[in-house]
Formats: C-alpha cells, sequence, structure tokens
C-alpha cells in the first residue's frame, strides 16, 4: 500500500477515535458494537444539533412572515428528521459483518476512511451563517445558505449510504 494512503488511513483512525472516545475500530469483536454504537450516537447528535439550530432560524423566519425561508427550512427539517429516524431505528449494524472473527483478515481500511470522511462532513454543517442572513433580511444569501446546508446533508446521506454499502460488501465475502 502506498505511503500517503497508509497515513491518511492512521490519521482517519486517531481522528475517530480522538472524537469519540468510546470508538475503538472494528478489527477486534469485542469492540465492533461498541464503535459501532459510538459512530451512530455521534451522527444522530450532529444531526439533532444542526435540526435544533435551524428550528431556531425557523422560527424567526416565521416571526418575520418569510414564507418561501419557512418552508425551505421546513424541508430541511423534515429532511433531517427523517435521518434522525432512519439511524436511530437501525440495529447495531449487520450482525454477520460485526461478529465475524474472519473480519480480522479482511482489509478495513475503507470503512475507517468512510466514517472519517462522514464524521468530518457532519460537522462541516453550520447555521451562523443563515441565522445571520436570516435576521438581516438577505433573501438571495438565505437561499443560498439554504442550499449550502441542503448540499452538505446530501453528501452525508451519501457517505452514509456509501458505508452501509461497504458493510454489505465486506458481508458478501466467503469465509
Amino acid at each position: 500500500m502506498d505511503k500517503e494512503v497508509e497515513k491518511k488511513i492512521k490519521k482517519d483512525k486517531k481522528y475517530l477515535k480522538k472524537t469519540m472516545k468510546e470508538y475503538s475500530g472494528y478489527q477486534k469483536i469485542e469492540n465492533r458494537e461498541q464503535s459501532e454504537k459510538a459512530l451512530k450516537k455521534l451522527i444522530i447528535n450532529e444531526l439533532k444539533t444542526v435540526s435544533d439550530d435551524l428550528k431556531k432560524v425557523h422560527d424567526k423566519a416565521i416571526s418575520d412572515y418569510n414564507i418561501s425561508i419557512w418552508e425551505d427550512i421546513d424541508s430541511l427539517l423534515s429532511d433531517l428528521e427523517v435521518q434522525i429516524l432512519k439511524i436511530k431505528t437501525l440495529d447495531y449494524g449487520d450482525t454477520t459483518f460485526f461478529s465475524s472473527p474472519k473480519l480480522k483478515d479482511l482489509n478495513l481500511d475503507y470503512l475507517y476512511v468512510l466514517d472519517a470522511k462522514l464524521v468530518k462532513k457532519l460537522k462541516d454543517i453550520e447555521v451562523e451563517d443563515l441565522d445571520k442572513s436570516v435576521k438581516e433580511g438577505q433573501i438571495n444569501q438565505t437561499k443560498e445558505n439554504i442550499e449550502k446546508i441542503a448540499k452538505r446533508l446530501e453528501t452525508v446521506k451519501k457517505l452514509y449510504k456509501m458505508r452501509e454499502k461497504t458493510i454489505k460488501e465486506y458481508k458478501k465475502v466467503k469465509f
């Protein structure tokens, strides 16, 4: 494996462990469930934070009778609630994936890279600029900020789907 790729993977693993104290990776069977739960907990908490921040901006848009902004934020809030519910209702991973002792023989580097990228993208979602533009009545800027948040949420959803697909691909490997 390329030295730069190895450094990136090592850096991502370190970042995940630093970001979530309960996260210790997937190589050891006894750590998998704990790490998976820690990741899902972080994702849910980050999405809830964004949702809570958006609700405050939403309330401001309503109080200002700004219907178009209110509707756009309402759409984001609905999407967030669906994502939070989806992740909350998922059981602990895919049992065959996380319980297999043969999993340690597989290269799980891509899963670590996906996890780190997902967490970083979640932490990139900020509502401050949107809040400021709503308070200042800057409709065009507000629309742009809503679009930025929507794109970032879409990226997070895609990364999570890629993660689910990756786990299913690992599961297909015959042990």
